[in-house]
């Protein structure tokens, strides 16, 4: 009858706008979201709002969003470039990232990867940024999780420039971080180098991990012995730190010499700055 083709019409229609409402999320995961991420009106209107909260300029080149009906999530972008009054103060480049969502429902976001070919910062500069100048609003501890320890994590170069004070710069030299897929034990690769300036006075620290560096059953950060050059002395640290940052530390130096210690001193490199 009329009435039972009309009913049937109904229920048909009822379940094709619901089938259509219960899809909009794989939808909007699948193929909004990755294309809003490359829009260029999208990030015209993000470089907007952040010319207009921070007072920044914003450079970006080629971001892409990859999804798919995994819970995998995979973003990258070649250039990610922030600069206030014309001045660079925050450069990213080839910036992989690879997310799990396999635990959202736990409020656990579970990092695979994280890999950049270069990072650059001034410190000052984004300190100085007049958003960050106002007084910080109250923060409730935050139920989410974002879970770095399983992850592989790589930097090839970074650099890191930070006025200590008015007469004292240090410029942070980082190459080759990474760590590896071992779960058990994850190794902490890296190779830095701190320079403290201060007028003709230089206090320079080098350290590598030298295969000493760890991370232990996803728990506890391990230093094993590594050593750490002050200028020309050495110096060994021995440390572990757990996840609720409960930590035991040794440092030992069979040539920091007291004359050494005077000299340092009387170089005011390290005088109120360390």
């Amino acid at each position: 009858t009329d009435r039972a083709k009309s009913i049937i019409k109904f229920i048909t229609v009822t379940l094709v706008f619901l089938a259509v409402l219960a899809s909009l999320p794989f939808v909007i995961y699948l193929k909004v979201l990755p294309y809003c991420v490359s829009n260029d009106k999208v990030l015209d209107y993000v470089k907007n709002i952040a010319q207009k909260a921070y007072y920044v300029d914003i450079d970006v080149k080629n971001p892409v969003l990859k999804t798919d009906l995994s819970p995998d999530l995979e973003f990258s972008v070649d250039k990610f470039v922030v600069k206030s009054n014309k001045k660079q103060i925050l450069e990213v480049e080839d910036f992989e990232l690879k997310l799990s969502l396999a635990e959202i429902l736990k409020k656990n976001i579970i990092v695979k990867k994280a890999e950049l070919d270069y990072f650059y910062a001034d410190v000052n500069r984004i300190i100085d940024l007049p958003a960050l100048k106002q007084p910080a609003k109250p923060q409730q501890k935050s139920d989410w999780n974002v879970n770095i320890l399983q992850s592989v994590l790589k930097i090839n170069k970074a650099d890191i420039v930070y006025s200590v004070d008015k007469s004292t710069t240090l410029k942070l030299n980082a190459r080759d971080i990474k760590t590896d897929d071992n779960i058990s034990k994850k190794h902490v690769n890296y190779n830095v180098i701190a320079d403290f300036i201060k007028g003709k006075n230089k206090l320079r620290i080098t350290t590598s991990d030298n295969g000493k560096v760890y991370i232990k059953n996803k728990e506890k950060l391990v230093i094993d012995n590594t050593e750490i050059l002050v200028n020309k002395y050495k110096i060994s640290l021995n440390a572990n730190v757990d996840a609720k940052s409960n930590f035991n530390t040794r440092l030992v130096s069979k040539n920091f010499s007291i004359p050494y210690v005077i000299e340092l001193l009387d170089s005011q490199i390290v005088e109120n700055n360390l």
